[in-house]
């Protein structure tokens, strides 16, 4: 969990991973049979992977809960089907640690990790609620991390032979080109933990509000950058 500016400057560390992991073992009181990733993205999908060497050999799951990256938990397709959202549990490289035990909803799990990861440098690992392979199976996207690193190789075969990697994955996954554009501007690079572009909206700008004239018989009048009053 983060911003992606930041995760670009701090490489992940596969053991603070392991520790996530291990801490929501220890709260539970059980040992998982396999990890998963939460979405698509590098972010999370390269962690599940290299974390796993440091979670005893434990497997991955071909799946996720998004199917691509989506910036929130309650846009997960476990949210969608209403699955519980707690415990959590967050840890960072300077050996901080947090469990979140309840939560009102997918929303305010979302408002209080992402509190967290802002306050210990906007990157931190997380271990969501765990899920039994049934949860998996009907809630889940299946075959997705297999998907992603078959994407991922398309495009690196693409660039080694220096061929446009849009169109090596339409012709490998049998897609259609929607459109093509240019990114005209970029804002600010993250804000509380996440991308700017996930930012609320800003309120538009009220207008001083004018004073009405105190008598109904005299009009002010604006002209050449002087006030004058007409009888």
């Amino acid at each position: 969990m983060g911003a992606p500016l930041v995760g670009q400057e701090r490489l992940t560390d596969p053991r603070t991973i392991a520790l996530a992991v291990r801490m929501m073992e220890e709260y539970r009181g059980v040992r998982f049979d396999a990890v998963m990733s939460l979405g698509d993205r590098r972010r999370q999908l390269a962690p599940a992977l290299h974390g796993r060497r440091r979670c005893s050999g434990l497997p991955v799951v071909d799946a996720d809960c998004m199917g691509r990256a989506f910036p929130e938990a309650q846009m997960t397709s476990f949210a969608i089907h209403d699955l519980t959202m707690y415990p959590l549990t967050l840890a960072d490289v300077r050996d901080n640690a947090v469990v979140v035990a309840r939560a009102a909803s997918w929303k305010w799990m979302e408002r209080l990790s992402r509190k967290a990861c802002v306050e210990v440098g906007s990157i931190a690992s997380t271990c969501k609620a765990p899920r039994t392979g049934k949860e998996v199976k009907e809630c889940g996207i299946l075959y997705s991390t297999s998907k992603a690193i078959r994407l991922g190789q398309t495009v690196q075969e693409a660039r080694r032979r220096h061929r446009d990697p849009v169109q090596a994955l339409i012709d490998a996954e049998r897609g259609r080109l929607l459109f093509r554009g240019k990114i005209a501007r970029r804002g600010p690079p993250h804000h509380r933990g996440l991308p700017a572009r996930h930012r609320q909206a800003r309120r538009p700008r009220r207008l001083p509000r004018r004073t009405p004239s105190s008598s109904p018989s005299r009009t002010s009048s604006r002209s050449a950058g002087s006030t004058a009053s007409l009888a």
